[in-house]
């Protein structure tokens, strides 16, 4: 089954595909993206408490989950970490990632074939507004994406972050997206928030992990274990804005799949990020200000 980017054969989706919140602010059951074999293992449980900052706050905790990768952990509510490289902010209010030297792509959302999903904004269909309030920190702007009833493998949404040239941008994209290198950097951080409390598997996709057959993808499935396998773990989002941060040294492929060299030799060949929600009922996530960053504590969330 195909769960990763929507890509033709002169480029990459429309920059339609992801909700922007435009308003006036102040300033796994299955595997994700299984095609064979057996469900993954149940991880370790982790515990974080975050502190410092100028605001006070209380740590999070959330069960472990996950195949071969570390278990999960909640964000904590005190300091943060300012990125070293800002992916998006969506302050531009479209679906463009922040466009610099190898650095470029387009949000969009993806979903299982069930009949019974639905998801917003729809895949492959056209641009339009969330009904979010703000973005995180009194920002103007942020991205999201609600759903129901994927029940075969999930939904989620990604962008390809070295894929320039869309259509719609004055320009042919090729049909294999570049390589992302993020070897200068230790994890990734985001801001987002879950009116459902859902959970997402936060996974980077490399050469290794996506299959042969889709563009970029060098990976052959074997006997029952399947591609796509990407490197990853899972976040457990509050009601509230809250950052969280993911270790790279904690993102692992799962046990149904085949098994990538590992995401700390494949840091110069990424190719996507996706945020994806395991079959479930309804599911909603609100995203912003993602980017890179270094100091970050080995293994929390």
């Amino acid at each position: 089954m195909k769960t990763r980017r929507l890509v033709s054969a002169v480029g990459v989706v429309a920059p339609s595909f992801l909700a922007i919140a435009m308003l006036a602010g102040c300033g796994s059951d299955t595997p994700a993206k299984k095609t064979t074999g057996a469900g993954g293992s149940t991880g370790g449980s982790q515990t974080t408490t975050a502190t410092g900052g100028t605001n006070a706050g209380t740590g999070g905790t959330s069960p472990g989950n996950g195949g071969t990768s570390a278990g999960t952990g909640g964000s904590g509510g005190g300091g943060t970490i300012t990125p070293g490289l800002i992916l998006d902010n969506f302050d531009d209010g479209d679906a463009r990632i922040q466009n610099k030297p190898n650095q470029d792509g387009y949000w969009y959302t993806y979903h299982d074939t069930s009949t019974s999903c639905s998801q917003e904004p729809a895949q492959g269909g056209d641009f339009s507004m969330s009904g979010i309030t703000a973005g995180a920190n009194g920002s103007m702007h942020a991205g999201m994406t609600t759903g129901t009833g994927c029940s075969d493998w999930g939904a989620g949404m990604g962008v390809d972050l070295n894929h320039p040239g869309a259509a719609g941008e004055g320009g042919v994209a090729p049909v294999n997206p570049g390589l992302f290198d993020m070897s200068g950097y230790t994890c990734l951080v985001f801001w987002a928030k879950s009116t459902n409390g859902n959970t997402v598997r936060v996974k980077f996709g490399t050469p290794s992990t996506i299959a042969s057959t889709e563009p970029g993808g060098m990976c052959m499935p074997s006997g029952t274990m399947g591609c796509d396998n990407d490197y990853g773990t899972t976040v457990t989002l509050g009601a509230d804005w809250a950052q969280h941060t993911v270790s790279f040294d904690a993102m692992a492929g799962e046990s149904w799949g085949v098994m990538g060299p590992g995401l700390m030799t494949e840091l110069s060949k990424i190719i996507h990020l996706q945020f994806q929600f395991p079959k479930t009922g309804a599911f909603d996530m609100s995203i912003d200000d993602v980017g890179l960053a270094t100091g970050c504590p080995q293994g929390a969330f």
